[in-house]
């Protein structure tokens, strides 16, 4: 009874084994009999990407209009329960900071800092077709340069090892980078580029690949967080009360009446109780300057 043939890869294998060191050519041979390996397997592996950075909201001191924008460029859904936002400074975290969502494949997600304002005015500013992430513990974003990680774990995060981050990127606020101009982020001009590079970046305009401008927001960047914000115009009022009382008094001594002088002291009085700055002022209207909102929809 005739064998079957045997393939020509396998006859030159059986060739090269009866060979001395014929073990190590068996290998080879097994090796280059399986072929290369499918670089399909590493396109399939759960990735996301940093895709837009506002590192420098206008008049933002309090750090409450910061976001990142992560993208999911491949073919299956990431669940970020786990996962990690960082930054290269400051003391390490030592547990994980943001909260589980799924992106889904070409899906975008904007993570914001979620212990200094909520989903609900971030959205009212930039737009509420966008998928707002909290992170607690945020990575204060540094307005010249900063080298920010997304780490999958935080066994890969131990000790802030950015060579295991799902994605990193380090920008820089001047040339060769978009240069800052305090009000709009920088995003990723194509999705399919280097974002190492600083070339890969622009700075964003409302009405460019998706870019827009934020709706006014009354941002309470102004309210004192120390909870003593309530005592400039309780003491303004008990002040008011003491002197219109003095009037009232006097008056009573001298038979005259000074009701009418209590007009204009009692209107520069209350006038006092506002107690915001006019730059804390300003800042409440910061997020209704020109800039660019997150959710890049028209990108290539």
């Amino acid at each position: 009874m005739h064998e079957p043939p045997i393939p020509q890869r396998m006859r030159a294998l059986t060739r090269v084994s009866r060979f001395k060191g014929g073990r190590l050519a068996l290998l080879i041979g097994l090796a280059l009999l399986a072929g290369p390996p499918d670089a399909r397997a590493d396109n399939d592996k759960p990735r996301l990407i940093i895709s837009e950075i506002m590192y420098h909201p206008p008049n933002d001191k309090k750090n409450r209009w910061e976001y990142v924008e992560l993208y999911n460029p491949g073919p299956n859904a990431v669940d970020m329960r786990g996962f990690v936002l960082d930054d290269d400074d400051g003391d390490p975290l030592t547990g994980t900071n943001i909260t589980s969502v799924k992106v889904e494949p070409g899906q975008f997600v904007v993570l914001f800092n979620a212990q200094a304002n909520t989903v609900e005015r971030m959205a009212a500013a930039w737009g509420r077709d966008v998928k707002w992430v909290k992170v607690t513990q945020w990575p204060t974003l540094d307005n010249q340069s900063e080298r920010i990680g997304l780490w999958a774990n935080i066994k890969d995060y131990r000790g802030r090892n950015f060579a295991l981050a799902m994605d990193d990127v380090q920008y820089f606020d001047k040339s060769p980078w978009p240069a800052d101009d305090g009000r709009a982020s920088i995003y990723l001009k194509n999705l399919d580029a280097d974002n190492a590079q600083p070339t890969s970046w622009a700075l964003s305009r409302s009405g460019a690949d998706g870019g827009r401008t934020a709706d006014f927001v009354d941002t309470g960047e102004g309210q004192d967080d120390s909870g003593i914000g309530w005592f400039v115009p309780a003491l303004v009022v008990v002040a008011a009360l003491v002197v219109a009382g003095a009037f009232v008094f006097r008056s009573r001594l001298t038979g005259k009446t000074t009701s009418l002088l209590l007009v204009p002291v009692m209107v520069t009085l209350f006038t006092g109780c506002d107690s915001k700055s006019p730059e804390s002022k300003q800042e409440d209207q910061a997020v209704g300057s020109p800039g660019s909102g997150p959710g890049q929809r028209g990108r290539p």
